[in-house]
C-alpha cells in the first residue's frame, strides 16, 4: 500500500517539518532523542517544547502528533519508513504551494531520521496493539435501580421492589463510531467483576516486578495515550 495524499489538517505540520532551517530542526530532533523513551506524546510535547528553543511548542506540538499519526498509519497499513517517507514528500509536493521539488531528498531524510525514532515508534506502536480489536474501552457507568414487584392484581401496590443495576459500557468502533452496551447484574455480579478486576491487577503487578528483576523493556496501557 502507498499512502495517496496528506489529510488537510495535518499537511501545515508536514510543512513547517521541511522548511525549518537546520539549527531548530536539529534541536526538535535532538530534543525528541532526549526525551524518555516510554513517554506519552503529551510528555514528548512538553519535553521537546522545552528543550527545543528555537521551535514554537504549537509547531513542536503538531509535527510530534502528525508524526505519531503517520506512524500508526504505517503499522496498521504494514507500509516501511523508506516508502512512508517517499509518500509524504511526493504529496506534500503535489499539495503545498510552500515546498520546493529541489529540496526532496533533504525533506525525505528529514522523515526517515524521525519517523525511525524509538521515542515516537514505541507509543504509536503500543497504542496500535492497544487498540487493534473490533472494539475498544470508552466509558463505563453503573446505574443502581429499583423495580417494582406486583403480584396478579396489577392494581394493588407492589409486594415489593427489586433493587437491582446496570451496566453501561460505551465503546469505541472506529475513531467517529461508538457501541452502547448495557447488561443487568445483582449483588453476585458486582462481587465477580470486583474479584476479576482485583486479579488482574494482581497479575499485572507480578508480571511488572518480573520483567523489572529481569531488566527487560515494558510499556502498560497507562503510558499509551490516544
Amino acid at each position: 500500500m502507498r499512502f495517496q495524499r496528506i489529510p488537510e489538517a495535518q499537511l501545515p505540520a508536514f510543512e513547517d517539518l521541511f522548511t525549518l532551517e537546520d539549527t531548530p530542526f536539529n534541536e526538535l530532533n535532538e530534543a525528541i532523542n532526549s526525551a524518555p523513551k516510554k513517554a506519552k506524546a503529551s510528555a514528548v510535547v512538553a519535553h521537546v517544547s522545552k528543550k527545543a528553543k528555537s521551535v514554537s511548542p504549537d509547531r513542536a506540538k503538531a509535527i510530534i502528533l502528525s508524526l505519531k499519526t503517520l506512524l500508526g498509519a504505517m503499522d496498521m497499513y504494514h507500509v516501511s519508513t523508506i516508502q512512508a517517507s517517499k509518500d509524504i514528500v511526493e504529496n506534500a509536493l503535489k499539495q503545498s504551494t510552500k515546498l520546493n521539488s529541489e529540496h526532496a531528498g533533504r525533506y525525505e531524510k528529514r522523515l526517515l531520521s524521525l519517523l525511525g525514532n524509538p521515542h515516537l515508534i514505541l507509543p504509536s506502536k503500543a497504542l496500535s496493539l492497544l487498540t487493534d480489536h473490533a472494539r475498544t474501552f470508552g466509558t463505563i457507568r453503573i446505574i443502581s435501580d429499583m423495580r417494582p414487584v406486583f403480584g396478579e392484581d396489577a392494581t394493588a401496590l407492589p409486594h415489593a421492589w427489586m433493587l437491582y443495576h446496570t451496566l453501561h459500557f460505551r465503546c469505541n468502533l472506529t475513531k467517529d463510531a461508538e457501541e452502547d452496551i448495557y447488561i443487568a447484574l445483582d449483588t453476585a455480579d458486582l462481587r465477580e467483576i470486583e474479584e476479576a478486576v482485583k486479579r488482574a491487577t494482581e497479575k499485572q503487578e507480578v508480571l511488572i516486578n518480573q520483567f523489572t528483576k529481569l531488566k527487560l523493556d515494558y510499556v502498560t496501557p497507562d503510558e499509551v495515550e490516544a
